[in-house]
């Protein structure tokens, strides 16, 4: 800095017109041609937004996958369900097919003409639990 007059001011360092590095320290100098600007590390509130966009992410990621676990869990309900309404389908079927069978040993009974004791209790017992009388 030159005094001049008693007021400061700066004087043109380089040949191109531009202030000394120490007077402008954002700009490097490369010879005079082209100057760029430094890189300067993030400021304390950007570097913190920066952490704060990663555990954004995070957050995102696994909201991601719990939606993901949702819908699969969604998946596995819903194939039990097909499962228990088949096996209650099968089971209706499985008695259906055992009242058949008595229905069918209770008519080979009542068309015989004579029933030894057991086979007229058999029948009684079969009568009963068909009709209910």
């Amino acid at each position: 800095m030159v005094f001049s007059g008693g007021s400061l001011k700066r004087t043109k360092i380089d040949e191109h017109g531009g202030y000394s590095s120490s007077s402008n320290p954002e700009m490097q100098s490369n010879g005079g041609e082209h100057d760029e600007p430094l890189v300067r590390p993030p400021g304390i509130k950007a570097a913190k937004r920066k952490g704060k966009g990663v555990a954004k992410g995070l957050t995102d990621e696994i909201s991601r996958e719990i939606s993901e676990i949702k819908k699969s869990d969604a998946e596995q309900m819903n194939m039990m369900q097909q499962y228990l309404r088949l096996k209650e389908k099968e089971l209706e079927v499985k008695l259906e097919k055992e009242r058949t069978k008595k229905y069918n040993l209770l008519i080979q009974l009542i068309s015989r003409d004579s029933l030894s004791e057991t086979e007229q209790l058999l029948r009684d017992k079969l009568q009963l639990e068909l009709f209910g009388s």
